[in-house]
């Protein structure tokens, strides 16, 4: 399988905006253990919405994040089931149109379209209930 320059562009694009929206440490995202259960979510939401928005097959998230096919399908598995909770499939529908707009953008900077799309939105959820929830699963 062939990893182009721009899909590990892609990759860390994604891997910055999961660091900022749900406040991990980027560097922990990539590490190469498990890590603790919320860096974790953070990490299966991130190889997700690689295999969703960008459409990656399963092996080829795997070889972007360093891990095998198996636990890229678990993360999708894991993600789609948090999926049914309203709150979260409205959170998870706003990184989806950030990742699709930034994509579109190419000639805007990466960060500032980021911001301007997602972070209202963010701070929406954390101020009320529904964040509350939110905040439950990456905890």
């Amino acid at each position: 399988m062939r990893i182009e320059p721009m899909d590990r562009q892609r990759v860390e694009l994604l891997i910055d905006l999961i660091a900022l929206v749900t406040k991990t440490e980027r560097g922990t995202l990539m590490m190469s253990g498990r890590g603790v259960a919320p860096v974790a979510r953070c990490r299966q939401l991130a190889m997700y919405l690689s295999h969703v928005v960008y459409g990656y097959s399963l092996a080829k998230v795997g070889a972007l994040f360093g891990r095998e096919k198996s636990t890229v399908g678990h993360a999708v598995r894991q993600i789609e089931d948090l999926r049914d909770c309203e709150d979260f499939e409205g959170w998870i529908s706003a990184l989806e149109q950030a990742l699709d707009a930034s994509q579109r953008a190419a000639a805007r900077p990466v960060e500032r379209t980021v911001r301007v799309l997602f972070q209202p939105a963010s701070e929406a959820l954390s101020e009320d209930a529904g964040g509350k929830r939110l905040q439950a699963a990456f905890s």
